[in-house]
């Protein structure tokens, strides 16, 4: 059996999943981390870089973002073992 989740995401606000390990799924929106996504620094940058706070996406704003989609599939037993 599959379970799977649909998980829109908008601005800063991150997800994760968290077994034994803790799993980031979903990206900010933020200008470093288009910064990042380009090559234009690393994500060690990024993490000290003066523009961190910047969002390039935001609920609630007057012109209606389209969210981001991330889907997350998880096979699992039933009846649990």
């Amino acid at each position: 059996m599959y379970n799977i989740q649909l998980l829109p995401n908008v601005g800063d606000s991150r997800m994760y999943i968290i077994n034994d390990f803790i799993t980031q799924i979903t990206k900010d929106h933020s200008l470093v981390e288009e910064m990042v996504d380009m090559g234009g620094i690393d994500r060690e940058s990024a993490r000290t870089h003066p523009d961190k706070n910047i969002i390039t996406r935001a609920v609630p704003q007057t012109v209606l973002q389209e969210p981001q989609l991330y889907y997350h599939v998880r096979r699992f037993h039933w009846p649990p073992q």
